[in-house]
């Protein structure tokens, strides 16, 4: 059975991590013209955080505690964190490649080119916890 502290802690530090997210992909506006998949990559971030909250709010008042959710909550956690940290270096990466050039208009770009698989891949990652995750705590509240 997973620690509930550690686990608590795992979804306070994912919050964090996908705050820093969202504010990486906000410093990305003064490049220019972004493609609306950042943004909708940025959207997908602000309602994964929402559901984080949600459940550091469930394990907080302990309605999601039972062993069978707590054990498949912890690796999905730890998972997610890796895929958050990859993906802030990603933009980071993005970021200074962009710098680099002298394109305004993104996303019509080789740069972007090579990053859209990327961001795409990181979009559908925090899609699918995101989903695993609202359905773990509306089976907690079953």
């Amino acid at each position: 059975m997973a620690d509930p502290l550690s686990i608590a802690a795992s979804v306070v530090g994912l919050v964090a991590a996908a705050v820093h997210v969202s504010k990486a992909i906000s410093e990305l506006r003064h490049l220019g013209e972004l493609p609306r998949r950042i943004y909708t990559l940025k959207n997908e971030v602000s309602d994964f955080e929402a559901v984080l909250r949600q459940v550091e709010d469930a394990l907080n008042q302990q309605t999601l505690v039972p062993d069978n959710e707590q054990g498949s909550l912890e690796p999905i956690l730890n998972r997610t964190k890796g895929h958050l940290a990859d993906l802030v270096k990603a933009l980071h990466r993005f970021e200074d490649a962009c710098k680099g050039s002298k394109i305004k208009i993104i996303a019509n770009s080789a740069i972007w080119l090579r990053y859209r698989t990327i961001f795409q891949r990181s979009h559908e990652d925090i899609r699918s916890v995101k989903t695993t995750l609202a359905l773990m705590l509306g089976a907690s509240n079953s």
